[in-house]
């Protein structure tokens, strides 16, 4: 199975403008994305990002750093997700957010694992969550995106582009990953949000990486220190629904 992450982003965020490529103790957002995918990530690494022209500087960031490209549609979300797939040959992909610096790869690992050795088609932490926003794993076949490629017609559920597939559980092979860590804390930390969507979640950010250090590697720094650290604020709305980007 030729599997592949693929890193949905864009800088046209209308709560944090920019967002992508906006500026964290010297490094833009993205990069703290993306080197944990190029340092802990054993498989291909792409950023999925809108064809329009605004797009263009964040595209070239990402080439610069060696990660595969693709440029396709900017709402429609399962369509680039698909076509990315489509491009770099993949028969599965997990799925990133650019606004995520503190995934896990390691989880994303164990999703891909987990899809190939039970022969699913999809793979979540979210039904229920026992890891914070920002820490997810989605991992789905090439197969499935083509065989919803119709199906998916709500354009809300096009943008949030996994949103349908929760709707339609029943009719999927799936499993959801619990965290091993968790324990009783699980719902207190599936509560916490270490995305970066606001100007607010862009300020505790900064201030966690400000403690992190200069000489450590980014990708050894985990959510669990940020969680640790504190600083971080409860979702403002609870919800299962994917997040777009």
């Amino acid at each position: 199975m030729t599997t592949g992450a693929i890193v949905l982003a864009r800088t046209g965020a209308a709560r944090l403008p920019n967002k992508a490529l906006i500026d964290v103790e010297g490094r833009p957002l993205i990069w703290y994305t993306l080197v944990r995918l190029i340092e802990r990530w054993p498989h291909r690494v792409i950023a999925a990002i809108p064809a329009d022209a605004s797009e263009d500087a964040l595209a070239d960031y990402c080439a610069g750093l060696g990660v595969g490209v693709f440029r396709g549609e900017t709402r429609d979300v399962h369509r680039r997700f698909l076509d990315a797939c489509r491009a770099f040959g993949l028969d599965a992909a997990v799925r990133a957010n650019g606004d995520s610096p503190l995934l896990d790869p390691a989880l994303l690992v164990r999703g891909v694992e987990t899809l190939r050795e039970r022969s699913l088609d999809f793979v979540t932490n979210l039904r229920p969550r026992s890891y914070p926003y920002g820490v997810a794993c989605e991992a789905v076949t090439t197969a499935l995106l083509e065989r919803t490629r119709d199906a998916v017609t709500d354009p809300v559920e096009r943008e949030h582009m996994t949103s349908w597939y929760y709707a339609h559980l029943d009719a999927l092979r799936w499993t959801n990953l619990e965290n091993p860590a968790a324990g009783a804390d699980a719902a207190r930390i599936a509560a916490v949000d270490v995305t970066v969507d606001t100007p607010e979640d862009l300020a505790a950010f900064r201030r966690f990486v400000a403690t992190v250090g200069a000489g450590r590697a980014w990708a050894d720094v985990g959510y669990e220190e940020a969680l640790a650290r504190g600083g971080f604020d409860a979702a403002e709305a609870p919800s299962e629904m994917p997040p777009a980007c």
